[in-house]
């Protein structure tokens, strides 16, 4: 027995996995499903805008308007946003050049 999300996790996994990975990834899936592990439907709670409001006034309830200029936690997050990614695209280059530059060698040393 296959639930609709079996079939779209299918139809997902046609596009962009191998297939025995997607198969596997669906048998999985369906066991779980078929064993009650994962609920087939769960309620959804509804959220009226009277309670977007009251989340709205608690949510900034202390909040200080600054000008955009005084929003100094907003440029340290930005600049550590910036820190973050140049971190990972620098240790990435690394990565791939250490490999291509290993794969060289071996290339080398296998036609000599």
């Amino acid at each position: 027995m296959c639930s609709g999300f079996t079939w779209r996790l299918l139809a997902l996994c046609s596009c962009s996995l191998s297939f025995s990975t997607c198969e596997f990834y669906g048998r999985v899936f369906s066991a779980w499903a078929s064993a009650d592990i994962v609920p087939s439907s769960s309620p959804i709670p509804e959220i009226t805008d009277a309670d977007m409001a009251f989340q709205a006034t608690e949510t900034h309830a202390n909040a200080d308007v600054k000008p955009f200029r005084k929003q100094y936690r907003l440029f340290h997050a930005a600049f550590a946003q910036f820190c973050y990614t140049g971190a990972q695209v620098g240790i990435a280059g690394f990565v791939s050049f250490s490999r291509t530059r290993q794969s060289a060698e071996h290339d080398d040393e296998q036609a000599v």
